[in-house]
Order: C-alpha cells, then structure tokens, then sequence
C-alpha cells in the first residue's frame, strides 16, 4: 500500500509540475520575451553613472543633468548595445500578449521615445553692426545620435518602482 502511495505522489506531483510548466510557456510566454528584452538592456554601473552625472536640482527650476564627456563617450562606444535593444523593442509584438498589454505597450513606446530622441549640438553666431544697425544671424546645427542622456533617462526609467507592476502576479515570469 505504500509503495501505491508513493507511485501517486510521484505521478500527481509529476502531472502538477507539467501542467504549470505547459501552462506558463502558453499563457506567458509573451511576457517572459518582453521580460527577456529589458534584461537585455545594456547596463553601466551604478558607481559610473554616480561619478559621472551630477543633477542640480533646485525648488524652483526645472532640474539639469551634468554628464561628463567621459560617460559621453563611453556611451558612443556602447551606442551598438543600444540599437540592438531598440531593434528588439521593436520587433517585439504587443498584439499577443494575454497579460498588462496597455501597460507594456506604454512602457514599450516611452522606451522607445527616449531611445529615438535625436539630438542636436547648436551654435548662434549674431553679429550686430554698430554703424549701420544692421544685425546678421547665424546658426549650425550637428546632429548627434545618440547621446548618454538617452542611456541615462531610460536606464533610470528601468530602475523605476512603476516597472514592477507590469510583472504577473509580483514575479517577472508570472508565477
């Protein structure tokens, strides 16, 4: 009789154990890929970012980031790293998600929004003529593609406490 016992439990925690795993590769397998695809995201330490971007943030003003032209260009060597997780956001298809679709489908655009953001390096050249009152302008513009602002804000929008309710039930790969 024990040994009947013991050949049930087995079986009965076999069939358990194949039901969840069956049913956790059907029902969230979209949402582990999405999980997969924020892993993938390239990250700097935190003692980098730390000594190399200071925030000034004042009670009346908007506040400004300071990065250092070293993380600058740290971030144009590591840009590859960065185009092939905004390919894999890309690519990635909200449409068949079972589970938090709105709410990864919005992350997913905001990613992609700070990440795409394209940036300029302007200069002005306003010239004034004392003797004639006549004022010239001028201006040139350098498009920068990627910049370690982009890195920064998505990397600290991943770091965010809102991230975490998009995982199922507490867990990154729902259960």
């Amino acid at each position: 009789m024990e040994i009947f016992l013991i050949i049930l439990a087995i079986l009965g925690i076999g069939v358990i154990a194949i039901f969840k795993f069956l049913l956790k590769d059907l029902l969230f397998k979209q949402n582990i890929e999405f999980f997969n695809i924020l892993n993938s995201f390239p990250l700097v330490s935190d003692q980098k970012i730390k000594n190399n971007v200071s925030i000034n943030e004042s009670s009346y003003e908007i506040p400004h980031y300071y990065l250092s032209k070293d993380f600058s260009e740290f971030m144009k060597l590591h840009s590859k790293e960065l185009d092939i997780f905004l390919a894999k956001l890309e690519k990635f298809d909200v449409d068949k998600l079972l589970f938090k679709k709105k709410e990864i489908a919005m992350r997913i655009n905001d990613l992609k929004r700070i990440l795409n953001t394209k940036s300029a390096e302007l200069s002005y050249t306003i010239k004034f003529n004392r003797t004639s009152g006549e004022i010239t302008t001028s201006s040139d513009s350098k498009q920068i593609e990627w910049t370690a602002f982009n890195y920064y804000f998505a990397s600290e929008m991943l770091k965010k406490s809102e991230m975490k309710k998009l995982y199922i039930f507490g867990k990154r790969i729902g259960f």
